[in-house]
């Protein structure tokens, strides 16, 4: 977002400089260490995250694409905001038969619920 408006004082965010694993893995097995890296400093900056009143998540699913991640971690911080607002990915387009794109693909419907 700060690439297209300038962030107000006073509104916290959060940056990960995320891996694009399937892209970036020479393999399956990479991907997923990739998808781990991303996860845990995902995690890390939710957890430095202040007491939310609204939150804006893009690409939320990344932080899923690991198993390390379960869904009820965002669910518990969002729970305390007053308004809450996702996008993730939602396609078969980057794969479905590795482990990264059979994790993210449970994302969408698991963030909704």
């Amino acid at each position: 977002m700060d690439r297209f408006i300038t962030i107000p004082q006073g509104v916290w965010h959060g940056v990960l400089d995320a891996h694009a694993p399937r892209a970036e893995g020479a393999d399956g097995a990479e991907a997923v260490v990739l998808a781990k890296d991303n996860a845990k400093r995902g995690i890390e900056i939710l957890d430095a995250a202040p007491d939310p009143n609204a939150v804006f998540v893009n690409d939320a699913n990344i932080l899923l694409q690991h198993e390390s991640v379960e869904v009820k971690q965002f669910a518990e911080y969002f729970d305390r905001a007053t308004c809450v607002l996702l996008d993730a990915f939602d396609s078969n387009e980057l794969g479905t038969d590795d482990p990264v794109s059979r994790q993210e693909r449970t994302a969408p419907s698991d963030l909704r619920s």
